[in-house]
């Protein structure tokens, strides 16, 4: 969670809460951020090193070359988008497909269209990874949440999820550089499974209020 509270401004939670941003570690004087039974969260970093750019940007171009192709979901009908996402959801974690769940996701993203973006990446004429992610601005911020994604298990060969992550925080990136804000997306639970998640993220804990 993230409240609206200025930089260096110092303020007190009145009653307990979990899962609070590190963003805000220096501004709540009731909070605890570092103790190990802490949540621990990916945030996007800010920047990647030489090293990382050009590694993934010579992975982009091989998966390019051999049938992909990457769209903006924010070009993407809400419907299409809702068919995607339950589509590759169900491949990827078996998560049950109902009509109604598809209309519920197309009403929801229909009503937010300025707060949509993210991409889908299509491997030799079938999707086969998507993000979905949400953004909100203020005068000094932009933002961003990966608030899920699926990918097809048979694409895992060449890593699309990592690759399209890294696509994502690195049109992110470009946003934030243009406007000259300070970026702030989320990806999500840190596993160790994810391995390229931890690669382009900064591993940080969430912090919670206590009160007497």
């Amino acid at each position: 969670m993230i409240f609206p509270v200025a930089p260096g401004q110092k303020v007190w939670l009145p009653q307990r809460g979990g899962r609070l941003s590190p963003v805000l570690r220096h501004n709540i004087r009731n909070a605890i951020f570092k103790s190990p039974a802490n949540r621990r969260m990916c945030h996007a970093k800010a920047c990647f090193s030489t090293e990382i750019n050009a590694v993934q940007s010579n992975e982009w171009r091989k998966l390019l070359a051999m049938g992909g192709v990457c769209y903006r979901l924010a070009d993407i009908s809400p419907s299409e988008i809702a068919e995607l996402y339950a589509m590759l959801s169900r491949l990827h974690s078996g998560w049950a497909d109902r009509l109604t769940h598809r209309r519920r996701t197309a009403a929801l993203l229909g009503s937010v269209p300025e707060m949509l973006t993210g991409n889908v990446l299509f491997h030799a004429g079938a999707p086969c990874t998507l993000d979905l992610v949400l953004c909100g601005e203020s005068d000094r911020n932009i933002y961003f949440d990966v608030a899920n994604g699926g990918h097809h298990p048979g694409a895992s060969g060449f890593s699309p999820a990592g690759l399209m992550m890294w696509a994502g925080i690195r049109d992110a990136q470009e946003r934030c550089r243009k406007v000259d804000k300070t970026m702030i997306m989320l990806t999500g639970a840190c596993r160790e499974e994810w391995g390229f998640k931890n690669v382009l993220s900064d591993v940080l804990p969430t912090g919670y209020s206590v009160c007497v």
